[in-house]
């Protein structure tokens, strides 16, 4: 089997995805709209051949973060849509945590506020049609404040698991 990895730096244009069994496979993924603070990189998910790259540091407010989601065709890696934090969701670490399992992408966004600062939120995203819509926000049950729920991701399946610190 082929293992593949993925390795990203901080901006959008230097994220790097390279088959680990041959070194000359590779394949430079260009956000046109990459630039300097919004962190891109610090989370990646690939399943097959779609990728994830957050950033985090993205947006019109430069810090509600997005999601880039890359698919690999013939031609190569190309950006197949920009996943966007859903409205209240600005300011919250958007992006900083990704999983990705088939047509099921899961975000964190530990700083989202729902129950208080930093409670925490993760979004469930899934692609139907070519377009990529949002599922469900999740929360805990009993979040509070400085909570960070979403401060780790994970999704197989219809089952999804999501970290907090507090």
């Amino acid at each position: 089997s082929i293992v593949r990895v993925a390795i990203a730096t901080t901006l959008c244009t230097d994220a790097l995805l390279a088959e680990a069994r041959s070194l000359g496979d590779q394949a430079e993924l260009k956000a046109g709209d990459g630039k300097s603070g919004q962190e891109c990189g610090w989370a990646t998910a690939i399943d097959g051949e779609r990728a994830l790259v957050g950033a985090f540091g993205d947006g019109a407010d430069g810090v509600s973060g997005t999601v880039y989601v890359w698919q690999q065709t013939a031609a190569g890696w190309l950006l197949d849509a920009k996943l966007l934090p859903p409205a209240g969701a600005s300011f919250s670490g958007f992006g900083q945590q990704v999983d990705l399992d088939g047509d099921f992408a899961l975000v964190g966004a530990r700083y989202h506020d729902h129950a208080g600062a930093e409670s925490g939120a993760a979004f469930v995203f899934s692609r139907l049609s070519g377009a990529w819509l949002v599922e469900a926000m999740l929360v805990a049950a009993d979040g509070a404040p400085d909570d960070e729920f979403g401060l780790s991701v994970a999704i197989r399946g219809d089952i999804a698991v999501v970290g907090a610190a507090g």
